[in-house]
């Protein structure tokens, strides 16, 4: 308690020392509030407002015209806070006020986010989601989804009619630890994985046919292999002015990153805490790490860079395009932590609590960003984020958006009954998501499962967020909605990776998986359960429950009646895939992200049930 006290009076008193506050948010077309503490409030102040692009405004206030907020005794001196609107409105953007000591910054938010113009005014979509790495190809496998499969899926989507392709982060995981394969739990959400590559490759590195055709996805072999091609690729490379000119215009991030990963693969580990004192952090690594093989890990991202911007060309004529996505966090045992170890909170991990999916809660073991830093900063870790995962895309999901407005923060060596929620600074997320997504013409989708903070789902339709809404949710107690009842803002969809697939959750193979996993029968009651949900289904589909021959048709005909923005259809449910990517609260009890769909990507648009599929939504949303 006295700690907690102390931190509160520290921030107060600093807070107070300060002529304005160090985040202020403000909307264009509004003429921005700051507050100005100051002890005299009758005399003139004259603000220093600079953009990124090195434009420089100058205004001037008198502080005691405007709304006196608080006032307060310090050092001798009586201070007043005032509330006062500048006398200009601001164009959208980042702006930095001067200060006596640090730099204030000035988020001038649009609003609303970037919305293509096909969706505005009722205008509605659909789209195909797919986990890269479980598709495969016919010919040149990899044995792995690609960022050359990518391209190839976007072809088969195009033929379709889709004007999204939805796909899973491609955050960087762990050299030292290919077996290491959730995309949720990365080591670094700012760069490229390795696995991805595609176009270094020569055909000695590719693994054996018997391999590439393997139901699961063999992740040791893959590394090896992409990361002996590449090395191939880096060796034969004469001129590397275009590798060098990539690595100048990138972040001081990027070294920092192919710093990590040399070490990574020099240690053994990505478990940093062990490394010898001079490892722990990018300022002390210094010559100490070979300084070509850093040069080989830019040039890995360098090359996969590349392979998504020719991926995403692909896609040009969609609506959309490419639809990314972002994980909540990353694992603190990697490149993103250990480079930035002062932005994170330290001995907590980001979790939920207690809920009708997780009983006793949940702790995903990722570290958050300390809000107070970004305050300080000006948002600045949560832009580069954005910037990295918006980049190439059309669209970004954010995993988990609750983080926008608060997280739920569980104390090392606790369980999730002892967390509490953290409020993140709101405006400022929103203000940034809104900023990034014009400057990088990306509309955001917010995962918005769980649960949700009250009018959280108000304020992302406020900021032409769209929100998820998943069939097998979208109830009131045991009566499924039907599609008039959805909502317009909204990216509709049957499932997720989390979940059962269309034809698992119609054979109950979900509620089998689980029991197997625990050693034990199916419970009765869960399948009676499921029984009575699909009566419910059906009957909103337009079905008999016995008919599975209708069912993917009927079902996505049905989401594409809904007045939601965007239908997204699994590629698992195009093809008839039974069983799901991932069990949640499983780890090595099951090959949770190894599965691989059975029908090649070359196959997909010519499959009879995903034409099937896609007739029925479009008779719907022509």
């Amino acid at each position: 308690a006295g700690e907690i006290a102390d931190s509160f009076e520290r921030l107060d008193q600093e807070a107070w020392q300060r002529l304005v506050p160090r985040l202020t948010v403000a909307r264009a077309g509004h003429a921005p509030v700051v507050e100005i503490t100051t002890d005299d409030p009758d005399r003139l102040v004259t603000l220093e407002l600079a953009t990124e692009a090195g434009e420089i405004r100058r205004v001037t206030v008198q502080p005691g015209t405007g709304h006196v907020v608080a006032s307060r005794r310090q050092d001798g001196r009586t201070l007043t806070r005032c509330r006062v609107a500048l006398p200009e409105d601001l164009p959208a953007g980042r702006w930095e006020i001067g200060d006596r000591d640090e730099p204030a910054r000035l988020l001038v938010s649009p609003g609303r986010c970037h919305l293509p113009e096909a969706l505005r005014n009722g205008g509605r979509r659909f789209g195909i989601t797919t986990h890269l790495y479980a598709l495969r190809q016919r010919e040149r496998d990899s044995g792995i989804g690609d960022f050359g499969t990518l391209a190839q899926f976007v072809d088969a989507c195009r033929a379709l009619g889709a004007d999204v392709v939805g796909l899973n982060p491609f955050h960087a995981l762990f050299l030292s630890d290919p077996g290491r394969a959730s995309p949720y739990y990365p080591s670094d959400r700012r760069f490229l994985d390795l696995r991805y590559l595609s176009s270094v490759l020569d055909q000695q590195y590719l693994p054996a046919d018997g391999r590439a055709a393997g139901r699961f996805i063999d992740y040791p072999a893959v590394v090896a292999a992409k990361l002996a091609s590449a090395e191939q690729a880096f060796a034969a490379l004469e001129d590397r002015s275009d590798l060098d000119a990539f690595t100048a215009a990138a972040s001081p991030a990027l070294l920092a990153f192919a710093q990590f990963q040399a070490l990574e693969e020099r240690f053994g580990t990505s478990d940093w805490t062990s490394w010898p004192d001079w490892a722990r952090q990018p300022d002390t690594v210094g010559q100490e790490v070979d300084p070509e093989r850093v040069r080989f890990h830019a040039f890995v991202q360098w090359q996969l860079d590349q392979e998504l911007a020719l991926a995403a060309g692909r896609a040009e004529g969609m609506a959309v395009g490419l639809y990314r996505d972002l994980a909540v966090g990353a694992a603190p045992s990697g490149a993103e932590f250990w480079s930035q170890q002062w932005r994170f909170a330290q001995n907590v991990a980001v979790g939920s609590p207690p809920d009708p999916f997780s009983e006793s809660g949940q702790i995903w073991g990722v570290p958050p960003l300390d809000p107070q830093v970004l305050i300080r900063e000006g948002m600045a870790a949560w832009r580069n984020l954005l910037r990295a995962n918006m980049r190439h895309a059309g669209a970004l999901r954010i995993d988990h958006a609750m983080t926008l407005q608060r997280l739920f923060w569980v104390p090392a060596g606790a369980s999730a009954l002892e967390g509490a929620y953290v409020r993140n600074p709101v405006d400022a997320m929103f203000a940034e998501l809104a900023i990034s997504s014009h400057e990088n013409g990306c509309m955001v989708v917010a995962e918005d499962l769980g649960t949700v903070p009250e009018g959280f789902g108000e304020r992302l339709a406020e900021a032409d967020i769209l929100s998820t809404k998943v069939m097998w949710f979208e109830r009131d107690g045991e009566r499924f909605r039907p599609p008039q009842e959805w909502p317009e803002r909204a990216a509709a969809c049957i499932s997720t990776h989390d979940l059962a697939t269309l034809a698992g959750f119609w054979q109950g193979d979900d509620i089998q998986l689980r029991a197997k996993v625990q050693g034990a029968e199916p419970e009765e009651s869960a399948m009676a359960e499921r029984a009575r949900e699909k009566e419910g289904l059906a009957a909103v589909i337009g079905i008999d429950p016995g008919d599975e021959a209708a069912l993917a048709p009927s079902a996505h005909a049905m989401l594409a009646r809904t007045p939601c923005s965007l239908v997204l259809a699994q590629a698992e449910d195009l093809v008839g895939e039974v069983e799901q990517l991932n069990l949640p609260g499983t780890d090595l009890e099951r090959p949770n992200w190894r599965r691989r769909l059975d029908v090649p990507v070359e196959d997909l648009a010519e499959h009879p049930l995903a034409r099937r599929v896609v007739a029925a939504m479009k008779a719907e949303r022509p």
